[in-house]
């Protein structure tokens, strides 16, 4: 194609303005253009890693800052992570600071907090904008509070433990904001626990620092509500882990009780454990390796690999999201309806065909160790190869309207 002379002429006047540039800054470096950053546009960057975690990061973020075998769910809303990315993100002009009274990130707590008016729970932080080398630089504080680790509990009728047609227990949260948490403490939260608050407690505070990803197992009871209570909670009650257990017979049904319980997590129907995974094997080709892996997706009991037996805390979502309502790890549920009955027993410690893998059905944990004598099963053992057991919990509140979350 013929060029113009139009074309020319524009193309003459570029160089021409270029050339003035280069004489201009000859000898000089050319001034670095720097786009303004606002405060608004910082917090929105860090409330996406927040919620997000390592969904909103980089590859070479990722790399320095997470570990690919452990769940994306655990990054999510979590303090060491986000003071570690944003250690990561300099930019001339803009600093996030979580930095505080000597501590690498400061969590205000509404049970330890002495002065203010506190959300629960909440990460504190600063942005600060302006040139390093200028005085007049604006800084402004912000929380962050967790809106990652609990799920709302759908106002309706629900039921309580295993039930009969002739033998219901119905309760309801209708006009009530009940938000449970998704899944069970881990060590990192018993560790934050600790360093944020120095708490006293007669006795040690048992958890694995090395392995912050894992359930928190062997906190006693009271050390457990004691915990609780630093995130602005309490221990889960059990009427309120059956509700995000049982799936609902009919959804649009809200203001009647339930007609009919299954035992798992995953169907209306099935009354027989043995029923349960014929079933799941039926519907399998391959009868051997497939359904091993299948039912270990549905609940982790012993026949699992010790791999899927670790990470039960952040898989198999119930109905309502919340993640191993049955299988995994004991979990300690506190039950004032029947105080005998407050340990979720289906865990890695049973055969899947054991009475304990039923919706609903609960063992009993003293609270106070364990060993052997500080539970009791009722005649369901655990299998011989175990002789001490953690026990897991998870963390619940009601919400009022007139509160900060």
């Amino acid at each position: 194609m013929p060029i113009k002379k139009s074309h020319i002429v524009i193309l003459f006047l570029l160089i021409t303005i270029f050339g003035l540039i280069l004489i201009k800054y000859r000898g000089q470096t050319v001034p670095n253009i720097q786009k303004e950053v606002s405060f608004e546009a910082k917090l929105e960057e860090i409330s996406k890693v927040w919620i997000l975690g390592i969904d909103a990061l980089s590859a070479e973020e990722i790399k320095k800052c997470s570990d690919n075998s452990i769940s994306k769910i655990f990054y999510q809303c979590n303090p060491e992570f986000i003071s570690c990315v944003f250690e990561q993100r300099k930019e001339e002009g803009a600093v996030v600071n979580f930095q505080k009274e000597n501590k690498k990130y400061k969590i205000y707590s509404k049970a330890y907090e002495e002065k203010g008016s506190w959300p629960g729970y909440s990460l504190w932080g600063e942005i600060i904008l302006g040139q390093e080398s200028k005085k007049n630089k604006e800084k402004k504080e912000f929380l962050l509070t967790d809106e990652c680790r609990s799920l709302y509990l759908p106002q309706r009728v629900y039921q309580y433990g295993q039930s009969t047609l002739k033998n219901k227990w119905t309760w309801d949260n209708i006009d009530r904001h009940i938000f449970i948490d998704k899944h069970v403490v881990t060590n990192r939260d018993i560790n934050e626990w600790i360093e944020q608050t120095k708490v006293n407690s007669t006795e040690e505070i048992l958890f694995n620092k090395e392995s912050p990803h894992l359930p928190a197992e062997f906190l006693k009871a009271d050390q457990m509500e004691a915990f609780c209570r630093y995130r602005g909670k309490k221990v889960l009650q059990t009427q309120y882990f059956d509700a995000i257990s049982y799936l609902p017979f009919e959804m649009d049904k809200d203001r009647q009780a339930q007609v009919f319980q299954s035992i798992v997590p995953w169907s209306r129907k099935e009354q027989s454990i043995f029923k349960v995974w014929d079933k799941l094997k039926r519907e399998i080709s391959d009868k051997s390796k497939d359904f091993e892996r299948v039912a270990c997706s549905k609940t982790v009991s012993n026949e699992c690999l010790l791999g899927e037996k670790e990470n039960a805390h952040f898989r198999a979502p119930s109905w309502s999201g919340h993640f191993m309502v049955m299988g995994g790890y004991l979990e300690y549920i506190k039950n004032n309806i029947h105080p005998r009955r407050n340990l979720k027993a289906s865990s890695q410690f049973f055969k899947r065909t054991s009475p304990w893998f039923r919706l609903g059905e609960r063992a009993y944990w003293d609270g106070d160790g364990f060993s052997y004598r500080n539970f009791n099963w009722k005649g369901e053992d655990p299998l011989r190869e175990y002789k001490s057991f953690g026990v897991t919990f998870r963390c619940m509140k009601e919400q009022y309207t007139y509160e900060a979350l």
